[in-house]
């Protein structure tokens, strides 16, 4: 079953949560944000692609959040 798409709010929390995370692991992060590691993973590469100015990703995330 296909989860519905998370907010983009969401995405961009999850993702400061994981780059400021410290000596948390990001398994930890995972559980405690209730998504899929490789869901948080794949945020996590976009961000990175889209802060290298890829295109197809560039809209999901506001690029002043990413500091992976």
């Amino acid at each position: 079953m296909k989860h519905a798409p998370y907010p983009t709010e969401f995405i961009e929390q999850s993702l400061r949560k994981a780059r400021e995370r410290g000596d948390q692991t990001l398994v930890s992060v995972a559980i405690e944000l209730n998504v899929p590691l490789t869901t948080l993973k794949g945020w996590r590469r976009d961000a990175a692609k889209a802060a290298r100015g890829l295109p197809h990703v560039a809209p999901l995330l506001h690029l002043s959040l990413i500091h992976i």
